[in-house]
């Protein structure tokens, strides 16, 4: 019988969590748009930093856009407007979170991760109890 691997200290879990989704949505996202998957972790690693700086360069960008558009300002307050927007926003948010959830039952890091955050969590809800 195989043994199962150890649990995180709590510093580890919570940057096996931030960075293990944040990663995996940001590579679901490129396959599924363009069909771009990396081939090993250095590519892995390029196609990050690759996002990451287009990420922060661009954000200049559609703000001079934005001040450019005269209607920018009634499209979104159109769109805010939409009495299903809440709903729209919260339906996407559930199903961002689902398949995120989901992908992090399937990864033992992430599972383990998780696992030692909640067990953190429930230990001083009973030392606090208990003083």
């Amino acid at each position: 019988m195989s043994q199962a691997p150890a649990l995180p200290s709590q510093e580890e879990a919570f940057k096996n969590i931030s960075q293990g989704v944040d990663e995996r949505v940001f590579f679901a996202k490129l396959a599924q748009a363009g069909g771009i998957v990396p081939q090993n972790p250095a590519e892995a690693q390029s196609l990050y930093q690759l996002g990451f700086d287009l990420y922060n360069r661009m954000q200049p960008v559609k703000q001079a856009q934005a001040d450019q558009d005269r209607f920018a300002y009634l499209v979104g307050a159109l769109a805010e407007s939409d009495p299903r927007a809440p709903q729209l926003a919260y339906n996407q948010r559930v199903q961002t979170a689902m398949k995120m959830a989901e992908t992090a039952l399937t990864d033992p890091l992430l599972y383990n991760s998780a696992l030692t955050l909640k067990s953190a969590e429930v230990l001083e809800v009973l030392q606090a109890q208990a003083s």
